[in-house]
């Protein structure tokens, strides 16, 4: 399963037009953690529904030996329910593939809040989000609900059919035939009876099982099945493309193509740029064979699974490439640089000091060992990119493939970039396509530039043409430092949640308080202990009717009737109360408030929650222990406290009868416990490890997810495979110690309760007692020896899903709850956008020194003003200050005169704007992606798109023409300008006084970068902007350029001013860009 998806499409793009996403991502973690477990589990449920067919088979022939007719007669009454039992069994399956299909739906949902998480925090989107998962969630209850209809209505058949069954049997027996009911005869008719009963009891649990595994067996058919990735095994050392039309995998017939010719030279580095969406980056993609090609050829080096690894040994047709959007997944910053290649030190050295990540490992606590959280969340987005670039230059291919890696790092350091990695060193002799929006600084080292317009070849040489272009785009990447600095400089995970030995009781409360209150639980015991009781009343009266030949045939065969109907009832509607009742039980309450509890978690949680939380273990929490809650929890609840009623009540009634043999039963049981507690506490770890080693599982699923492409590109895809077997193997084996030792432990119970039925068979005869009370003890004395054993399997059943109730529990335990405490202001809050920033003092955790010291800033309602800074200056942090995503040690926020700490942190989220660098968009249509409220009209959102230039006029082709357009998680199926783009025109749509940007237009082209400048000035005029910008362009015509230095306020005026004064660190950053950019921003700020 997991090499088919090293096999299949990108999921990201699998489907432009947004189709199929849940399908090729979400439903993969639902196979993996519960598909592949329910197969798994027929190893052990199939011999069961052996042993159950071959018991009913056995038992009938032993009735008819002694009953003769007769027992045809109770044994008809199963085939007279074949027809409502065939109707179970259709709808079942119908209802099992509903239930799987809406759970896929809820897991994509959250795993797209997981995945997008900093903006929908940043933003106070996590409302939407909540209601969203909870409408999937009822959705999903519904349908379970209808399952668990289905297997209430079988549970009471195959619990119930028995015991009329024996009524059936002995009314024609004495009626009928009007034969006498000997002891021997009914007692050993009931025993047989019994074992029936035990083994229909066996049925439900077993053919639920059966349909679960066949619906998933299906759902893994159908998946193993769909189409793979063509991959030719080529062995092209150079790259080119005739006449060559190319698509996104499965695009529509009227979606974006790119026609191309080109012949990449050899050995030399080749320029790619053009505006956003031109086709650059599904160029890339074609090269690597993950794009469609419609016509023509493309030809292009492969990566094959790696043979050796000689830091000297360049591989012809090994491939390197680095997404547009950073691939980092959890780990080492060593860990990803040699992405499963051995370390070898100097080449190490060199390409660290090549990509400029030393000084970065420096102000690392653990250096290139430090981990970097799920997705790199532990990183900045220009460290993100270093890191994909130090990766393809420590790699062995001689074909490297960078997608805008330039975008995300400041001026400085890209400058520094280009002068000591493309200029030479390890990229030397090495074929290099560069895919950027910065011609200028790279055409220094460019052996070929290629410009790409609306999906074809523009120009390609150095022409004239190409220089005069990269003389326009020359002031395009003036910029100050790295946009942000490292989230957390201590990104160690999380310990995962577990304890040690057997399930703590709270943790059962936890569950149980979920179900219902104290008088649900009373009315339930009362249901089983009524059945229970209904059972004892009617082996007594049993022995009382076959020690009485002479009495009223009608009178004890009535009585008998009426003992039997209330046992029906009782047992009935103990199975309708515990499924759910109204608003009660584990379904209808118990598991969706455990999940509702969750998701609220999640949702209240502290941005910083997710950078040390890895989203395997989260996924895992909402797939596997709440499918183990929802699907099992009702039936090993119950099943274990009839059958905890039947040893109870059986042990009692067998020392009123025979109390000399308590001795016999007190020597075998106090091992007996003994040993049970002992395999409680096994097994309950077991499971816990079992559990743990789950997450682990997801979350290389979901990297390999997210970096499938990274993946066959490097051509590791084979030793990807081998890490998730050694991750698998280690969950099995944990698996089969816990059936060995369950087995083991079944088996000494088995000969335990043998010879205490013994035991009692000897003292009975010892004493001579009559025949019907001797049947009646050991029906009681075989009842408590059967009962032991459904009871350990009971109760070990519902302990492993206690387990995951406690994993549950603990998780929400230790998920810390964003600040709810304050007033909310009231009225349309903040009406000026003015913000005062008093002596603020902010540290990421209490054992680290601030990061910003005494910053204090006025800005004005409406100003517009540019954060600078050098890498670790503090420009992010203080973005993220004002929205509360840090706290403050010291000093305060204040917007319009109110401290931002003095209110909830939704409240001030929701009031303000915020547009970051990893843009993401809500999966759905273009139309609930920009409206998240649902509240704007159509005229609004066109008008918003065509602000950001998007749309300059209503194309059909243009897939921002119809706001039907399908939108995929994340909006992965728009690039990654566009989707910065469309994240602008949603904040235009939000209509905030204060808007905050962090190298939001970072992955858009220069002339489109200026069309947004434009914007921003024209419709958010009144509104106050904050702009963390790499290009001094993007804020050069601002009205206040804010400095910052070593966490410090270096220098805050206007642009022209600070320009002006020589020698200030404005200045000096201005003049690094080069005489010639000095004097084009001198010019734009003298615009001003």
């Amino acid at each position: 399963l997991f090499a088919k998806i090293l096999k299949t499409a990108d999921a990201a793009v699998m489907d432009r037009d947004g189709e199929g996403e849940e399908n090729q991502q979400t439903q993969v973690i639902n196979l993996l953690t519960i598909d592949c477990t329910t197969v798994a589990s027929m190893s052990i449920i199939g011999p069961d529904l052996t042993s159950s067919i071959i018991t009913l088979a056995v038992g009938v022939t032993f009735l008819y030996q002694m009953l003769g007719i007769s027992a045809f007669v109770g044994i008809a009454c199963i085939p007279l329910t074949s027809p409502l039992s065939t109707y179970i069994a259709k709808n079942a399956y119908t209802s099992d593939k509903a239930w799987s299909r809406h759970r896929d739906a809820r897991i994509s949902a959250i795993k797209e809040f997981l995945s997008s998480v900093k903006v929908i925090k940043l933003n106070a989107f996590e409302d939407y989000f909540r209601r969203s998962i909870r409408r999937l969630r009822e959705t999903e209850v519904v349908a379970q609900r209808w399952r668990c209809t289905l297997g209430t209505t079988f549970n009471i058949l195959t619990d119930q059919l028995p015991v009329i069954a024996i009524l059936f049997t002995f009314t024609f027996h004495t009626k009928v035939l009007h034969r006498r009911l000997e002891p021997a005869t009914a007692f050993v008719a009931i025993g047989v009876f019994n074992r029936i009963r035990e083994s229909m009891a066996r049925l439900p649990a077993a053919m639920n099982a059966l349909l679960s595994t066949w619906v998933a067996l299906s759902r893994l058919v159908t998946y193993l099945n769909q189409a793979e990735i063509e991959r030719e095994e080529v062995d092209h050392t150079s790259v080119i493309l005739e006449q060559a039309t190319i698509a996104w995998p499965d695009s529509a017939k009227d979606a974006f193509r790119l026609n191309v010719s080109l012949q990449i030279p050899t050995g030399q580095m080749t320029v790619i740029h053009g505006a956003t969406g031109s086709g650059k980056t599904l160029l890339l993609r074609a090269l690597l064979g993950e794009a469609q090609v419609e016509s023509g050829s493309v030809r292009s080096p492969r990566s094959r699974s790696r043979t050796e690894a000689t830091p000297s040994n360049w591989l012809d047709n090994s491939v390197a490439y680095a997404p547009q959007q950073s691939f980092v997944r959890y780990g080492t910053v060593r860990d990803n640089i040699l992405f499963g290649l051995p370390m070898w030190p100097e080449r190490y050295e060199q390409c660290l000091r090549e990509a400029r990540l030393l000084s970065d490992l420096e102000i690392m606590p653990q250096g290139d060992r430090t981990e970097v959280g799920a997705r790199g969340h532990g990183l900045s987005g220009g460290q993100r990119a270093r890191i994909n670039l130090a990766r393809c230059l420590y790699s062995r291919a001689s074909t490297i493939y960078l997608d805008d890696v330039l975008s995300a790092v400041d001026a400085h350091t890209a400058r520094d970039i280009v002068r000591f990695c493309f200029g030479g060193g390890m990229i030397k002799g090495r074929t290099v396509i560069l895919v950027t929006h910065h011609l200028s600084i790279c055409l220094p080292v460019a052996d070929y530039v290629v410009c790409l317009k609306s999906g074809t070849v523009h120009q390609a040489g150095i022409s004239d043409k190409v220089m005069a272009a990269a003389e326009d785009d020359e002031e395009e990447h003036s910029g100050a430092h790295d946009t942000e600095e490292t989230i957390d400089d201590t990104t160690d995970p999380a310990p995962p949640p577990g304890g040690s030995g057997s399930v703590s009781w709270k943790y059962y409360l936890f569950v149980l308080q979920a179900a219902g209150g104290g008088w649900y639980w009373l009315l339930l015991l009362f249901l089983y202990g009524t059945v229970r009781l209904m059972d004892v009343a009617q082996a007594l009266w049993l022995e009382r009717w076959s020690n009485d030949p002479s009495g009223n045939l009608d009178y004890y065969l009535g009585m008998y009737a009426v003992f039997v109907t209330s046992g029906v009832l009782a047992g009935g509607l103990r199975w309708i109360w515990l499924y759910g009742v109204g608003n009660f039980g584990f379904y209808n309450r118990g598991s969706r408030r455990i999940h509702e509890k969750a998701l609220d978690a999640i949702c209240d949680a502290p941005l910083s929650f997710f950078e040390e939380t890895p989203s395997g273990r989260l996924l895992n929490i909402f797939g596997r222990d709440m499918y183990l809650l929802d699907a099992m929890s009702a039936d090993a609840f119950g099943r274990t406290l009839s059958c905890a009623l039947d040893v109870v009540s059986s042990a009692f009634i067998v020392s009123l009868q025979a109390p000399s043999i308590l001795i016999s039963m007190a020597i075998a049981l106090i091992p007996l416990y003994w040993l049970t507690g002992v395999l409680r506490k096994l097994r309950a770890d077991l499971r816990r490890l079992s559990a743990s080693a789950a997450s682990p599982l997801i979350s290389l699923y979901d990297d390999t997810v997210e970096g499938v492409i990274m993946i066959r590109a490097f051509g590791i895809a084979r030793e990807t495979c081998m890490e998730m077997s050694r991750l698998i193997n280690r969950e099995s084996e944990v698996t089969l110690a816990d059936a060995v030792i369950f087995n083991w432990v079944r088996a000494v119970i088995r000969i335990m309760a043998n010879v205490v039925v013994s035991a009692v068979g000897f003292y009975l005869v010892s004493q001579g007692v009559t025949a019907a009370r001797a049947g009646f003890v050991l029906s009681f004395a075989v009842a408590t020896s059967q009962g032991l054993f459904s009871l350990l399997e009971g109760y070990s059943g519902l302990e492993q899903i206690f387990v995951s109730a406690e994993r549950v529990a603990q998780q929400l335990e230790a998920t810390p709850v964003e600040s709810t405490d304050g007033v909310v202001p009231v009225g349309s809050w903040p009406s000026k956008g003015e913000i005062v920033i008093d002596k603020l003092c902010i540290g990421y955790k209490t054992h680290l020194p601030d990061v910003l010291h005494d910053v204090s800033v006025k800005i004005e309602p409406g100003m517009r003003v540019g954060i600078v800074g050098s890498t670790g200056s503090g420009k992010s942090t203080l973005a993220l200050a004002i929205l509360r995503a840090m706290e403050a040690r010291s000093g305060a926020v204040r917007i319009d005169g109110v401290n931002t700490s003095s209110m909830p942190i939704r409240a001030l989220r929701r009031r303000l704007n915020m547009v970051v660098q990893d843009s993401s968009l809500q999966a759905g249509t273009l139309r609930d992606a920009l409206d998240l409220t649902q509240t704007l009209d159509d005229v609004e959102i066109y008008e918003a798109l065509q602000r950001v230039h998007l749309l300059t006029s209503h194309d059909p082709t243009n897939p921002f023409a119809n706001l039907d357009t399908a939108v995929a998680r994340g909006g992965d199926n728009f690039s990654h300008g566009q989707r910065q783009l469309l994240c602008l025109a949603r904040a235009l749509l939000k209509k905030s006084r204060i808007l905050i940007m962090d190298e939001a237009t970072s992955s858009v082209d220069l002339e489109t970068d200026e069309k947004i400048t434009q914007t921003i000035k024209e419709s958010f005029a009144g509104t106050t902007v904050i702009t963390i910008a790499h290009r001094l362009r993007t804020i050069i015509q601002y009205d206040r350029v804010l400095v910052l230095g070593r966490g410090k306020v270096l220098e805050y005026g206007s642009p022209r001013e600070l320009m002006q004064r020589e020698g200030s660190a404005f200045h000096k950053l201005c003049m690094a860009q080069g005489e010639k950019q000095f004097s084009e921003l001198d010019r734009l700020s003298r615009q001003y």
